[in-house]
């Protein structure tokens, strides 16, 4: 097996880890989910206290932000493993699954019983999708050149 192979199938095991994370998620109850966010909210206020961002912040903001992280790890995963599998870039490619994941994360939503299953989420998902893939390039463009024999950056 080619080194480069490993890698490309590393990235995809995070890609669908991420996926599984989002879905898993999904599944919990509403009360459960409440929960859990509760208590992300109280760690960060904590750790931000005396500062105006922990004032800020509530269980509403927690969460989209939690859909912000979840979703740009997404694109940014999605964008390394295409590059690294076939040197390409399908950023709109990537993007229509992170919708299409999105999609399937508010249906699962619905079912779960408590939850509430909205376009906006989805919306905010893609954000996040765009954000991830945006962070890829950029990461790509300042740290993918090295340089040459002869001194000069290629």
């Amino acid at each position: 097996m080619k080194h480069g192979n490993t890698k490309a199938n590393l990235g995809l095991m995070i890609v669908l880890g991420i996926i599984l994370f989002i879905w898993l998620q999904s599944l919990q109850q509403g009360s459960i989910s409440h929960r859990e966010s509760q208590w992300v909210l109280k760690m960060v206020q904590r750790l931000l206290s005396g500062h105006w961002l922990g004032i800020w912040l509530t269980d509403g903001r927690i969460r989209r932000l939690a859909h912000l992280a979840e979703y740009s790890s997404l694109g940014f995963f999605a964008s390394l493993y295409s590059w690294r599998q076939w040197r390409k870039n399908f950023s709109m490619g990537i993007l229509t699954l992170g919708i299409a994941i999105a999609s399937m994360d508010e249906v699962i939503q619905y079912f779960a019983g408590g939850r509430t299953a909205t376009w906006k989420d989805v919306c905010l998902d893609g954000v996040g999708v765009v954000a991830g893939i945006v962070m890829w390039r950029m990461g790509k463009c300042v740290f993918g050149r090295r340089p040459s024999v002869g001194g000069r950056w290629s």
